[in-house]
């Protein structure tokens, strides 16, 4: 094997990766590379919003992954589209077997948190293609890696099909909501992926954190504007005509 090959086998490193020359101001909704940005941005703000500790993220293809975002308990360089599925899928079975069937006590086998892991884990999932859609107004794949694995996990603690539908449309309320609130920070994020190809967990919490700010800062001065508004129109003399 060579070593261009070894190479392009793993996941790359800040430091490997040029900037692209890529015009931000210039993008359409229909160019991949961005729609690619949105999409692990959504995932990187979403989890992060639910406390996960980042560790990086990349829109540069490697093994057969079109782009990645990952935590401080996962190493990208053996990341793997089909692997993460089966590992899911794997984790998802494991779920489902320490859930006791229903009619069974599920409280004593802490049924309870087995739950709110699979709600988190279901709305990271969400996270990317709900973003790409918010984007682009493309609804995601069906048959995506992510809508798979977020199906799996619903899967693994609930038994029917009816509390699976309505798990999923929470999982996807929430995650909208969580996009929306902080989309500021997904557009941030979605610019340095763009311009980086490949970032670490410092480089996204302060892309966050900056964007949010800012965010932060103009609704407190339209809040004051609006309020000065309001209060100038309710002392202001009646005009005689």
């Amino acid at each position: 094997m060579s070593a261009e090959t070894d190479r392009q086998s793993e996941a790359p490193a800040p430091s490997d990766v040029l900037s692209p020359h890529h015009d931000t101001a210039a993008a359409t909704k229909s160019d991949r590379r961005v729609r690619m940005a949105y999409h692990e941005a959504g995932h990187a703000v979403v989890m992060r919003a639910l406390g996960c500790k980042l560790k990086g993220a990349t829109i540069v293809p490697f093994n057969d992954v079109c782009g990645a975002v990952w935590c401080e308990n996962s190493d990208p360089k053996h990341f793997s589209g089909n692997a993460a599925m089966i590992q899911r899928a794997d984790a998802c079975a494991e779920v489902r077997e320490l859930t006791p069937p229903l009619g069974e006590d599920r409280e004593e086998a802490g049924f309870g948190r087995w739950m709110a892991l699979a709600t988190c884990e279901a709305i990271g999932c969400l996270a990317g293609p709900l973003a790409e859609t918010e984007f682009g107004g493309v609804e995601p794949n069906a048959r995506s890696h992510d809508m798979s694995n977020a199906i799996n996990f619903a899967r693994s603690v609930l038994y029917v099909d009816n509390a699976l539908e309505a798990f999923l449309d929470y999982c996807k309320a929430e995650t909208l909501g969580l996009l929306r609130q902080h989309w500021s920070a997904v557009i941030a994020v979605a610019d340095l992926l763009l311009k980086c190809g490949t970032v670490d967990g410092e480089q996204i919490d302060k892309a966050v954190t900056n964007a949010l700010a800012v965010h932060d800062q103009r609704a407190e001065i339209a809040r004051r504007a609006a309020w000065r508004g309001t209060t100038t129109n309710a002392v202001a003399p009646a005009v005689n005509r």
